[in-house]
């Protein structure tokens, strides 16, 4: 009768880790007593080459995750703060609708421009021309005067209701739009458009672009 136990190699077929995505080949020397039971307590545990390969990627992508989440924050925090906002007061009573159009661009443009148009009257009713010229397009100039001369005329009926009615666009990012203040008044303007945001084309300058 052979006294040493006979000796048998269990290989444990390599598995792959859902969440980790770790790859391992365990081999276990298991004495016969042990068949059936759980394997003993130090099983011998080698790193394939797959295992460090994988292990390789998993850190490269998770520093990939930490630096895009980093940049984000970055820019996050250094984002531009919004050009301009409505006011608590003086209290805005603005309608904004297309004009009876074919096309629905017009629908869109009344969508896009109701702040704008809402700030405007406020900084009307403000009477402050250098807070409104800040309305105008960025290329512009001699704005200050003009806001002015827009205060000068429409001061007094910016805090009436009011209906903006806006024209099919003339082109891609520019179109006319027809304030028409409770009691009959008119004011016509042209908005424009630059990187998203809109402007009011105040002074002197092309409507078109810079």
């Amino acid at each position: 009768m052979n006294t040493e136990p006979e000796q048998r190699e269990a290989h444990v077929s390599t598995r792959s880790d859902n969440r980790l995505g770790r790859c391992l080949n365990v081999y276990v020397n298991e004495p016969e007593g042990h068949m059936g039971e759980h394997p003993p307590r130090h099983a011998g545990v080698a790193l394939t080459p797959a295992t460090r390969t994988a292990r390789w990627w998993i850190a490269c992508a998770v520093i990939a995750v930490l630096v895009a989440g980093a940049g984000a924050v970055v820019r996050w925090s250094q984002r531009e703060p919004a050009r301009y906002a409505i006011e608590e007061s003086p209290k805005v009573r603005l309608t904004v609708r297309a004009a009876q159009s074919d096309y629905p661009e017009g629908k869109e443009f009344a969508r896009d421009v109701e702040l704008l148009l809402g700030v405007y009257l406020q900084r009307l009713r403000h009477a402050d021309a250098d807070d409104l010229a800040r309305l105008g397009a960025p290329w512009f100039t001699q704005k200050r005067a003009a806001a002015q001369r827009r205060i000068s005329e429409f001061s007094a009926s910016s805090g009436r209701p009011v209906e903006a009615v806006i024209a099919d666009p003339v082109a891609p990012g520019l179109a006319t739009v027809e304030l028409r203040f409770k009691g009959g008044e008119r004011h016509v303007l042209d908005v424009v458009e630059e990187d998203g945001v809109w402007w009011v084309a105040l002074g002197e300058g092309d409507p078109a672009g810079p």
